[in-house]
């Protein structure tokens, strides 16, 4: 009789530690869903970067932890207005002047190609218009390639100069730059979105290995002589509270849902 209790506690204590495992693995899954749900309304076009950056482990039975690398803490903490010259000129590109300053050319490109996020800003949008306008104006494709005479093989590097109007500063935001609204809105060097734009085709790396992309853009060169000029600051960027506001709906999941299924999952073992 002893035995037999013995086994009828094992039992059951394994199938309680099952249904536990069970729920939690459903809870995490769930959560994890509901954390990038939430990404995906505020960040838009940082939404990549966040999907990289979050991941979800086992850390025991009924343990799970969702993560973000703390190196893009910023993407949910959000950070003050700063100078991005220290990041830009601790780059492994960066290289060193003659007379001993550091600087890095620094790309801004409008991409036919496939890499980056498909979601544009409104203030993206004016930017992509005015470009495909410009190309339109002078017959020249957007996707299609320039290659070798006679041959296949892409061209790479700088193809030609390309006239693109930047558009009007409309207000005072993200993507409206710097300078008076009203005018042409420029970038943090002072000098105008579109101003010496071309058309490039440049190797870039993709999932499937890599491939040749043409975009429209600009290049400018931050500095060390830049520092104390006020040139390439950041705005701040307001937290977005990501993870609080997934933690506030796993609590409530937690009592209104998971816990009382559970409990009549372990009720149902009695019977």
């Amino acid at each position: 009789m002893a035995e037999n209790l013995e086994d009828t506690l094992k039992n059951l204590s394994k199938e309680l530690e099952r249904l536990a495992a069970k729920a939690a693995a459903s809870f995490a899954q769930l959560t994890l869903a509901e954390l990038n749900k939430i990404a995906a309304t505020k960040l838009k076009t940082r939404l990549r970067i966040w999907n990289d950056s979050v991941s979800i482990n086992q850390d025991g039975p009924s343990s799970w932890t969702i993560r973000l690398d703390p190196k893009q803490a910023w993407l949910n903490d959000g950070f003050p207005t700063h100078s991005m010259l220290g990041g830009l000129l601790a780059s492994k590109h960066a290289k060193t002047a003659k007379d001993g300053s550091r600087y890095l050319v620094v790309p801004f490109l409008t991409t036919a190609g496939k890499s980056g996020s498909t979601y544009k800003t409104p203030s993206q949008q004016d930017i992509v218009a005015n470009v495909k306008g410009a190309l339109k104006k002078n017959k020249i494709s957007f996707s299609k390639l320039d290659t070798m005479p006679n041959s296949n093989m892409p061209v790479l590097g700088t193809i030609r100069p390309l006239t693109v109007k930047t558009p009007t500063k409309l207000h005072e935001g993200p993507g409206q730059g710097h300078g008076l609204v009203g005018a042409p809105r420029v970038g943090s060097t002072g000098i105008p979105f579109m101003d010496r734009a071309s058309i490039l085709q440049h190797y870039v790396k993709t999932k499937d290995g890599g491939q040749v992309q043409r975009s429209v853009g600009t290049f400018r060169v931050a500095s060390s002589k830049h520092m104390g000029t006020g040139k390439w600051i950041a705005p701040a960027m307001r937290p977005t509270r990501i993870f609080e506001e997934a933690y506030s709906w796993a609590k409530s999941e937690m009592t209104q849902n998971v816990i009382p299924e559970l409990n009549r999952k372990i009720a149902d073992l009695f019977r």
